[in-house]
């Protein structure tokens, strides 16, 4: 490709975002409003509290546990590091 192939495209990208641009600028942003359904909750005067109706369920995943046996405790509890006797090592006489 050329150099003359390649600009009159790039031109004609730069023109349709410039209009595009210009367009919003003096017609305004149109966005579509209202759409999510709602429900009052609460109301005091003209102040309203609305829960908005998500538009689709959540769906949570549902954890599967590894085991499905209760954790079972040792039977005799594990002494303290600083109770556990002194052992003489083996091998060497005295």
């Amino acid at each position: 490709m050329t150099e003359q192939q390649v600009a009159p495209s790039e031109f004609e990208d730069f023109l349709e975002k410039y209009n595009r641009g210009l367009r919003i600028v003096v017609e305004g942003a149109q966005a579509e409003t209202g759409q999510t359904p709602k429900a009052t909750v609460w109301t005091k005067n003209k102040a309203r509290l609305y829960r908005y109706e998500p538009e689709k369920p959540k769906k949570y995943p549902v954890p599967i546990p590894y085991r499905l046996r209760p954790h079972k405790p040792p039977l005799r509890p594990r002494p303290h590091p600083q109770q556990q006797p002194h052992r003489v090592p083996r091998g060497r006489g005295l």
